[in-house]
């Protein structure tokens, strides 16, 4: 059986700002898809919770990706 890559998911604002995170500590924010952030959908969720806050959430939606080599998980 094939093995299928992993459905992971980025943290995307309504003005394509993306949310990254620096060697696994201090998360920012960026346009560029290949340095978002991507993670497990329960992961995401999380990050989403506890990073942004909650007067901006509504901002920001989780999108489905493929895991691609050189994509930053985090």
């Amino acid at each position: 059986m094939k093995n299928l890559p992993t459905k992971r998911f980025i943290l995307a604002r309504s003005d394509d700002i993306l949310l990254a995170r620096y060697r696994d500590k201090d998360w920012y924010l960026t346009t560029d898809p290949v340095r978002a952030c991507q993670l497990l959908e329960a992961d995401a969720q999380a990050v989403l919770q506890s990073v942004i806050p909650e007067s901006e959430r509504f901002l920001w939606t989780l999108h489905p990706t493929q895991e691609k080599e050189g994509m930053v998980s985090c």
